[in-house]
């Protein structure tokens, strides 16, 4: 999305922070929050993830199967 989401591993954090500091925020605030078992952490999760997700088109739904 946006030309800068290549990458994997550590380099898409590196990628994301370039990007979009506030995102990259609060996507890792999230990911802390659920990590550490807070109660909202997977509502955090959601919303952020929910974002990016926006961000490049929305989810793929269409055509997507499992192996």
């Amino acid at each position: 999305a946006d030309g800068r989401w290549l990458g994997a591993g550590k380099w898409l954090s590196r990628r994301l922070a370039d990007a979009d500091p506030g995102l990259h925020d609060r996507l890792t605030a999230a990911l802390t929050a659920v990590a550490g078992g807070a109660p909202d952490g997977t509502e955090w999760m959601v919303a952020a993830v929910t974002e990016a997700l926006d961000r490049a088109g929305g989810p793929l739904w269409e055509g997507y199967r499992i192996g």
